[in-house]
């Protein structure tokens, strides 16, 4: 049941004097709100101690960002990859701001350095030395 924004799980019926008690949904993580349904007449008892927290919109620039890496490429070819990533990145931050995360995935095939016609698979790893 939903009531003044916030959602609520049956926690009981009594028939004999046709009443309802109900609880918050987020009860088990210590909010008091409770609703009490008789005859049709909503009684709410606690505060909610609960915040229904809305997640920050996020804006999907993932193809944007694949067009900007291209352009970036063919435009220098001399520039490693690395820096075209970071300032295309930066450009990217500049524009929106804090709309965006700060890691971008771009899901591609994975880049072999061996031949179409080659059987075996291409393993990638990264080896990190500690001091």
């Amino acid at each position: 049941m939903e009531h003044k924004g916030y959602n609520f799980y049956c926690q009981r019926k009594v028939t004999e004097t046709n009443t309802t008690y109900w609880v918050c949904a987020q009860h088990r993580s210590g909010c008091k709100a409770r609703l009490i349904v008789r005859d049709g007449k909503v009684r709410a008892l606690n505060d909610h101690t609960c915040m229904v927290e809305t997640p920050p919109e996020v804006t999907d620039v993932r193809q944007e960002m694949q067009v900007a890496l291209q352009a970036a490429c063919l435009s220098n070819l001399a520039l490693p990859p690395g820096m075209v990533w970071e300032r295309t990145m930066s450009s990217m931050r500049e524009v929106y701001q804090g709309s965006i995360l700060n890691t971008i995935a771009i899901e591609s095939a994975p880049t072999r350095n061996v031949a179409q016609d080659d059987p075996r698979p291409f393993l990638q790893f990264s080896v990190v030395h500690t001091n």
